[in-house]
Formats: structure tokens, sequence, C-alpha cells
């Protein structure tokens, strides 16, 4: 997986089922085309290893996707957002996580993708969202 910043593993329920586990980095630095095409291409890498249950989180820095709506402005928006969908993974933070600059802009940062396989187990249990505070 060519993206710099990530660390992966696998963990096994009770029930015996392999879960996927990712925490990812993406700089806003590194928002170059090269960086967003290594971004994806570790995400498409990591969903074609034949796991039945993926939980990707963490800094995806990607302010311009509105998750609501998964409305866009950019084209390198767009081929990330058609590459969630196309491997199922959907996006379940959907509180601001972080404030920037002066006037304190909420933005959500932080973001957890699990598939849809996963999704069904994860309504069993609460998933907590945090909000960071001044």
């Amino acid at each position: 997986m060519a993206h710099e910043e990530q660390i992966w593993c696998t963990v096994r329920t009770k029930g015996g089922e392999r879960v996927l586990l990712g925490n990812v980095y993406h700089s806003p630095n590194g928002s170059t085309p090269q960086n967003h095409d290594n971004l994806r291409s570790m995400i498409r890498e990591s969903c074609s290893k034949g796991y039945k249950n993926i939980v990707i989180m963490g800094d995806f820095q990607m302010p311009n996707i509105d998750w609501d709506s998964w409305n866009v402005t950019t084209d390198r928006n767009t081929e990330f957002i058609d590459l969630l969908q196309d491997n199922y993974l959907h996006q379940h933070i959907d509180k601001q996580t972080r404030y920037r600059h002066y006037y304190y802009i909420p933005y959500l940062y932080s973001t957890l993708f699990i598939n849809y396989i996963m999704f069904k187990s994860a309504l069993q249990y609460k998933i907590y969202k945090r909000k960071m505070l001044k």
C-alpha cells in the first residue's frame, strides 16, 4: 500500500469472524494528485484482500465532501466517493470533529468507514462520537 501514514491489523470477533482494521492519516499538505491516487490505491487494495468485514478510520482531511449528502466539489473527491461506494464503505461520523482558524470554524475531518457487511453488526453497538473542545 503506497500511502505513507497508515497502520492495519486483523482482529477476530467473538464469533470468529475476521475484521480488517485500518487507521489512516491523510495530510492536508499532501493534497497532490499523486497523494490522492495513493490514498485511493490503498483503500482499493485493502478492500480486495477478501475480508467480509472492513473498518477504516482516520483523519482524511477532505472538507470538500458533504458527508450527509455525499456531494463533492472537486473531481478528486468524486473519484474518492465513487471508490467508497464501489466498495460499499459507509461513513459513520456525522458531527464536526475539529475547529480550525481564528473563528473556530467547525470541520469534519475524522472519518469512520465501515463496509456494508459489517454495517449490520455495527448497529448492535453504540458508536460514540466525540467533538473536539477548544
